[in-house]
């Protein structure tokens, strides 16, 4: 069945980029037909100078770069022996696609950002060797009921971890509610600290809502987006790339401004 999530993701696909712009350009020709082309002519232009941001590096460096800058990859350093004992990897979905030709008997392939925390987490690992959390239930509005966190330990099986330190949290659709309801597996399992693995484009929001918890967070982003290349004319021109990485960056500012003001 339809829930609650569905028809918010149903209101955000409207709302927000790119069902934004759709709206301003049927906005821009209804005050054209109105004649009303002052108003017209200042969206246009109000168009034009988003549209271009948002699509070339001087809109990444603002909306990406800000969020992707705010923890540094992990150091193992940061942790003992000892700690690692009562430390626990939490790593956090990104999607998958259903239905690929790819998946087989599996009914899901895994999704490139849930792939490459995944292999961030699995770096990790091999360097500390403590347990890991998979999080992630059947995707926010989903009614699906194959688990994302199923299809991610399928991944960590294949590369030879061990079922017996893998912790699987399928509850949750949305990152607060993998912070909620890995919490509370968590804390009561005992575990002292939290290594948080997921996109750095999604790491603010996420230990935001983790920290809401009793655990000890220690951010580990993986998946970074923007780049550190010296700058080239191309960087200048719209591209589809930016353009996707600035949409993303929008919905984690929009998330970070919504449980800002206690919505979540």
């Amino acid at each position: 069945m339809w829930d609650f999530l569905f028809f918010r993701k149903v209101i955000e696909q409207i709302i927000f980029s790119p069902g934004f712009f759709l709206l301003l350009i049927l906005l821009i020709y209804l005050l054209l037909i109105l004649k009303k082309k002052k108003m017209a002519h200042i969206l246009i232009f109000f168009f034009f100078i988003s549209f271009y941001l948002l699509s070339t590096w001087p809109g990444e460096y603002l909306l990406v770069r800000t969020l992707e800058d705010d923890y540094f990859p992990y150091s193992f350093e940061q942790l003992s022996k000892e700690e690692i004992g009562d430390t626990v990897m939490v790593i956090l979905s990104g999607g998958m696609v259903l239905g690929s030709p790819a998946a087989g008997d599996e009914e899901a392939e895994i999704g490139e950002t849930t792939l490459a925390r995944l292999y961030g987490g699995y770096k990790i690992y091999q360097k500390l060797g403590c347990d890991i959390c998979l999080s992630g239930g059947s995707g926010s509005g989903r009614s699906n009921e194959l688990l994302i966190a199923k299809v991610m330990q399928d991944v960590l099986l294949s590369w030879g971890i061990d079922k017996e330190k893998i912790i699987i949290e399928d509850l949750s659709k949305t990152t607060l509610e993998s912070a909620k309801y890995s919490l509370k597996k968590l804390e009561k399992e005992g575990y002292q600290r939290i290594i948080l693995v997921t996109s750095a484009l999604h790491m603010r929001r996420s230990v935001k809502c983790f920290e809401r918890g009793e655990i000890k967070i220690i951010p580990a982003p993986v998946n970074y987006i923007f780049g550190k290349e010296p700058l080239n004319i191309l960087d200048f021109l719209p591209n589809a790339g930016t353009l996707s990485n600035n949409f993303y960056a929008i919905h984690e500012w929009i998330g970070l401004v919504y449980y800002g003001l206690g919505f979540g």
